[in-house]
């Protein structure tokens, strides 16, 4: 997931957490490459009739690796 906000208001409580207190929400998009490894997303079926199907993705484990081996690719073929 991808979250793109503006800090209405934040507090620090410490120099190392810093908590959002109210934003304003421009977008949400689900992305390949998370930011943070432990993302995940799923559907919930509230208002489908019973029985329809639901379609779902396991996000793949990438490692550091392969993440940056694909950045190496793509930034080869925007140079094309």
């Amino acid at each position: 997931m991808s979250f793109g906000f503006s800090v209405l208001k934040d507090e620090w409580p410490s120099s190392s957490q810093r908590e959002l207190v109210e934003i304003d929400l421009h977008e949400i998009s689900v992305v390949a490459f998370p930011a943070h490894k432990q993302t995940s997303i799923e559907a919930r079926s509230v208002g489908l009739p019973a029985g329809t199907e639901l379609l779902t993705y396991q996000m793949p484990v990438v490692t550091d690796e392969e993440r940056e081996r694909l950045r190496v690719k793509l930034d080869l073929l925007r140079r094309l």
